[in-house]
């Protein structure tokens, strides 16, 4: 991941730093900007949703109070004795007639201001109807006989005694005839003389809708929707809601009141309050455009002149870029060409000045640097050409003692003595390691028969009075360990230790993994060293533990440790490296 995104960065400094600029300056300005402004959107968002749902519920009230309005004028007409006296007397166009439709038409102005949306029509029981409506004609007859037929038919005897019901009917003369939307509330109740009555009143929800809208200050369009979603009536102005987002703000209306709905095309923002009493729900419908052209445009204004002022800062960015960058790309040539004449070359300090001046000078004085380094260089490659020299002039020594123990071997191997001759193989194989000088890691099986060939020649050396027991943990046959790690352990511990025991002399070597490291541990039951080096003076200085240890710390620098282990009996020593497995080479095997 890391890689890829190197290789997009691009190569030159100057569009680094226009890069660098885009990303930490330009973006995350412009990001912020989008952010405040979907912030403010979103503030004034909320306050709209708030105010629309104070609204709703303000015009909730009202129609609650026409419902009750309405209500209380039914009650009233049937508690009042004189109306059933009148319409006992009453014949058409008789006074009595009149006298009772004035007391009709006499409820809407008692109740004001909301009855002036009631209509009352009253049908005794002979189907004689007295309404506050106009005496008008329509489509199907005299008004007075048609209202009588349909309240007759809505309110049967043994029906339901009072109901409220939206209704759809027809208005006005034959001439201009219009439909218009009501919520009727149907009465069957009885008079104190045993007759019965039926009693309607009709709110015009068109006309209650319309006033209450005009009402608001803050101008918006209105619905009203039953439980199917059906339009029951909306103010003049307003556009038909899309089908999905109908029943999505009714199942908000009551799920989740105070939220607002936005539609897909971000035009119109809808509330809804839901009225139980009437199975009915309440839509407000706000055209975003009326709020927010002034904020849109304004946002355009913004970022055009965001825009400008950004075009001028990069223009000025690349000025000054290629004001810093032309002083580094001329350096950039006289480097290669330096590179060319082998550091051969200086810089002019003349025509710069500041921090190019500077490097400049520091450039001058690095070329003075690697020409210095260059010669010491070649003068430590001779000496390390005389030094190998010498190294293999010394090695013809150790081939020729190589060439003449085998030369015993073979002798002695004749001569039937294959005593002398396993000591001279034990010896070869160890001369032979110490001559190979190509690796200086080798396996720990390996290193083990090198120590198993070491053993067998000191124990004819001292007449088989110690005896050596190696325990290597599984799997470790081919961890690496330093070439003679474990002879000159061996070695220590027969010479500071077993050496003065006559017989029972044990060197114990255990190989043992502890996490990522490998743990060697020699130990012997002899005198030991520090009672050794007190009492039995030694006649030259060892050199095996102090090798061993160098070399560890060259190999495994601060990971690779030798310690001495004080114990009342003999000696210990323990070695810890690095635990690095190593596959066997197989011949014809690829990995």
């Amino acid at each position: 991941m890391f890689q890829r995104i190197r290789r997009l960065w691009p190569a030159k400094l100057q569009n680094r730093i226009f890069l660098t600029f885009l990303l930490v300056i330009f973006i995350p300005f412009s990001i912020l900007q989008l952010h405040n402004y979907n912030q403010v959107e979103t503030i004034i968002m909320d306050k709209i949703s708030e105010q629309n749902v104070i609204q709703l519920s303000q015009m909730k009230s009202q129609l609650d109070e026409v419902r009750l309005t309405a209500l209380n004028s039914v009650l009233q007409i049937e508690r009042n004795s004189s109306i059933p006296e009148l319409i006992a007397q009453a014949s058409p166009g008789s006074d009595q007639t009149r006298i009772v439709e004035e007391k009709l038409d006499a409820m809407k102005s008692t109740f004001l201001p909301n009855s002036v949306y009631i209509q009352y029509t009253l049908v005794d029981e002979q189907g004689r109807a007295f309404t506050s409506l106009p005496l008008a004609e329509n489509n199907e007859g005299p008004l007075h006989v048609q209202m009588a037929r349909e309240l007759l038919a809505k309110l049967p005897v043994g029906g339901q005694l009072l109901r409220w019901e939206f209704e759809r009917v027809i208005s006005g003369s034959l001439s201009d005839s219009k439909w218009k939307n009501i919520l009727s509330l149907y009465s069957l109740s009885q008079s104190s003389s045993g007759e019965r009555l039926r009693l309607h009143a009709s709110i015009d929800i068109d006309q209650w809708l319309s006033n209450s809208a005009n009402s608001i200050q803050i101008k918006q369009f209105y619905y009203m929707l039953d439980q199917q979603g059906n339009t029951i009536s909306q103010t003049n102005a307003g556009t038909a809601i899309d089908s999905h987002l109908k029943f999505g703000i009714l199942n908000q209306a009551k799920a989740a009141p105070n939220q607002s709905i936005i539609d897909k095309q971000g035009r119109y923002v809808y509330n809804a309050a839901y009225i139980p009493s009437i199975s009915s729900y309440l839509v407000s419908q706000f055209p975003l455009d009326f709020f927010f052209g002034d904020i849109r445009a304004l946002k355009r204004q913004v970022f055009i002149t965001y825009l400008l002022i950004t075009a001028f800062f990069i223009g000025i960015s690349f000025l000054t870029l290629s004001t810093l960058t032309r002083p580094l790309r001329l350096l950039e040539i006289r480097m290669r060409e330096a590179a060319e004449k082998r550091m051969n070359i200086k810089l002019p300090e003349e025509p710069h000045r500041g921090e190019i001046l500077s490097f400049v000078r520091a450039f001058n004085g690095m070329v003075g640097d690697v020409t210095s380094l260059i010669g010491q260089l070649k003068i430590e490659e001779r000496q390390k050409e005389a030094i190998r020299f010498q190294m293999l002039l010394t090695q013809m020594n150790p081939h020729f003692l190589l060439n003449t123990i085998n030369m015993i071997k073979w002798n002695a191997s004749n001569s039937g003595d294959e005593t002398t001759a396993d000591m001279c193989k034990a010896l070869a194989k160890l001369l032979e390691s110490s001559l190979n000088t190509d690796r200086d890691l080798v396996f720990l099986q390996d290193e083990l028969q090198l120590l198993h060939s070491y053993v067998y020649i000191q124990s004819f050396r001292y007449d088989h009075r110690f005896d050596v027991q190696v325990h290597v943990q599984p799997g470790l046959d081919y961890a690496l360990v330093p070439k003679l790690s474990l002879q000159p352990l061996v070695e220590n511990a027969i010479q500071h230790g077993l050496v003065y025991r006559k017989q029972g002399g044990i060197i114990k070597v255990t190989v043992a993994s502890e996490g990522r490291f490998l743990i060697i541990d020699v130990q012997d039951n002899g005198v030991g060293m520090q009672k050794q080096n007190t009492e039995l003076p030694r006649l030259r200085k060892g050199i095996g533990l102090s090798n061993l240890r160098e070399r560890l710390s060259l190999l495994f620098k601060q990971e690779g440790s030798l310690q001495l282990i004080p114990q009342e009996e003999g000696t210990h020593v323990s070695i810890s490296i690095p635990l690095l497995l190593s596959n066997p080479y197989q011949p014809g095997h690829e990995e």
